[in-house]
């Protein structure tokens, strides 16, 4: 009976661990991590930034007290481009972007933001 006891032990422990390992996301490069995250900053003129990732799908806003500019749809990304295809607007808008562990500088059309990790 304690050989049985024991191998039911050893079968339980082994399929909690067998779960616990398949919880996890892996992250293989810079583009698995920025999407992990919503990241986000709010700027000295006031200007409050965030970039939202759901499943296929981005969202950068950027609004203050007098404008709103929402890009939103699926998107694209690599180790350091990421293209966000608004779904309004029909356009492809471009970023490069650089990790540096809980920030990304956001870089599109020649300006540059830092993005905190939420």
């Amino acid at each position: 009976m304690t050989v049985f006891k024991k191998a039911a032990m050893m079968l339980s422990v082994l399929l909690i661990c067998l779960l616990l390992c398949a919880c996890s996301r892996v992250v293989r490069g810079p583009s698995d991590e920025l999407c992990m995250y919503c990241w986000g900053s709010q700027l000295d003129n006031g200007n409050v930034i965030e970039l939202i990732f759901d499943d296929d799908k981005a969202a950068l806003s950027v609004r203050n007290d007098s404008f709103e500019l929402n890009v939103s749809g699926i998107f694209f990304i690599d180790d350091e481009n990421l293209i966000i295809s608004d779904a309004a607007t029909q356009m492809n808008y471009g970023f490069t972007y650089l990790l540096h562990g809980d920030s990304v500088e956001l870089t599109y059309g020649g300006g540059t933001v830092i993005l905190d990790k939420k």
